[in-house]
């Protein structure tokens, strides 16, 4: 049994007009130069956090069903050396 479809227009629901610091889109591009990264995004939903030793970023694929769909990613990177301590992905 297949992954059923994404709902793209619950998916739009989601989307917001945002401003995000320069400095998570510099932790973003860390992220995405590591090779277990996936290579479409454009389904998931994308937070930032940090904490006072790293910054934390959060992937949300939203499900289409109850019990199929989904997905979700953790990412780490240490404030100091600029490097992921924890990257944890599942579809």
């Amino acid at each position: 049994m297949g992954m059923p479809p994404i709902d793209h227009k619950k998916l739009k629901e989601y989307r917001k007009l945002t401003t995000i610091s320069g400095v998570y889109m510099d932790i973003w591009a860390i992220a995405l130069e590591d090779s277990r990264m996936p290579s479409s995004l454009e389904n998931y939903l994308v937070s930032f956090y940090e904490n006072e030793e790293e910054f934390i970023i959060k992937l949300i694929k939203p499900r289409t069903e109850i019990i199929l769909g989904g997905g979700h990613g953790l990412i780490k990177i240490n404030k100091d050396a600029k490097k992921i301590t924890t990257f944890t992905f599942a579809r």
